[in-house]
């Protein structure tokens, strides 16, 4: 027979006469994509969906039309899919069921650590006055309203006269009164963006301030921790997190805890991730790409994300001459998921 496929340079090439089929469950196995050179469809095992996923590629290899194929797999079993859509045109257009995130409530602890961060009033010193000032407040939201707000509250608990005017003196200056105005019309609270429609897609490019961007993501998360905490039973749920490095980094970051703590614990309770980024190394936490049991990746923009997967997972010969090959919608698939268990390069199938 012809050969259609050139294998790349440099690898092996073996000849398969037959062999056992690749076992996963039917109720386990999910398609996105064949393997490159053979056309097999390699079942992937959803069943370590709770072990967490990871997507990493260059920008135009095709990460959100992968991840739209895994959601399209996942959805099929039922399962809970809340989709964060960093700019709202990868996943957004692509689903029925859209919220704008700036219909979306933020929880008063959630809300300090926002006014914080924009304020530039670190959290060590200034974060118990705005927490119990978000949680106190009442009426209709205004910056005028808060700020007068947020002294008495300072006032009441003895803060010095300096402190209460740093405070009111960086909220005048660094956060815009329209910012205070549209919590007023935030009116869909987390529980309800858990209990819509699924999939359900958060697009988070109707807010500006990446800190609100953050509070959204942290908000649907905890809400899904608060029911596993009265349920206490699991509460399947996947979140998929676009441009993760916004939400997961290295440093400090409000939607971070929140994601650290579903990598760590999640797979107990049923609540899993799909992180999909443009680099690994430096940009997601290392404790949090640390947990990721299924690995797709791509061409990648720098060395070090390639030889950061290696440390955790079987590369077997894949090295960077290899992915600077690789064209879009080629991807590689290691752990869990992969049922040989060795590094397979798929080309991802069409999706809607």
């Amino acid at each position: 027979k012809e050969v259609e496929h050139v294998p790349t340079p440099g690898s092996k090439v073996f000849l398969l006469r037959g062999g056992p089929p690749v076992a996963v469950p039917q109720d386990r196995a999910g398609f996105v994509g064949a393997h490159k050179y053979s056309g097999w469809e390699m079942p992937l095992d959803l069943g370590y969906i709770t072990h967490h996923v990871g997507v990493f590629g260059a920008t135009g290899m095709g990460k959100s039309r992968l991840v739209r194929a895994l959601v399209e797999e996942l959805a099929k079993r039922g399962l809970r899919i809340v989709i964060f859509d960093h700019t709202g045109v990868d996943y957004a257009p692509y689903y029925d069921n859209v919220v704008k995130s700036s219909e979306i409530k933020i929880p008063p602890n959630v809300l300090a650590s926002v006014i914080a961060k924009m304020a530039d009033l670190p959290w060590q010193s200034y974060g118990e006055y705005l927490e119990i000032a978000t949680m106190t407040f009442e009426g209709q939201w205004s910056k005028d309203a808060f700020v007068a707000h947020v002294k008495r509250t300072m006032k009441r608990l003895n803060a010095r006269d300096t402190t209460v005017e740093r405070v009111e003196l960086f909220i005048k200056h660094f956060i815009d009164p329209q910012f205070f105005a549209d919590l007023n019309s935030r009116g869909k609270t987390p529980a309800d963006v858990l209990s819509s429609r699924q999939p359900v897609a958060v697009d988070l490019s109707w807010d500006r301030e990446l800190a609100v961007k953050q509070a959204i993501v942290a908000s649907v998360i905890e809400e899904a921790w608060a029911e596993v905490r009265r349920a206490k039973e699991p509460r399947p749920t996947v979140f998929v997190i676009d441009e993760a490095q916004n939400y997961a980094p290295s440093d400090w970051a409000i939607s971070k805890d929140a994601i650290e703590t579903t990598a760590r614990e999640g797979r107990k309770w049923g609540l899993s991730l799909i992180l999909a980024s443009q680099r690994i190394a430096g940009d997601i936490d290392p404790s949090i790409r640390a947990n990721l049991g299924t690995v797709f990746f791509s061409r990648v923009t720098a060395p070090t994300d390639l030889r950061e997967i290696s440390a955790y997972l079987d590369l077997a010969d894949v090295n960077e001459g290899v992915l600077a090959q690789l064209q879009p919608r080629e991807f590689f698939v290691v752990g869990l998921m992969n049922p040989l268990r060795r590094p397979v390069l798929l080309k991802i199938r069409e999706v809607k």
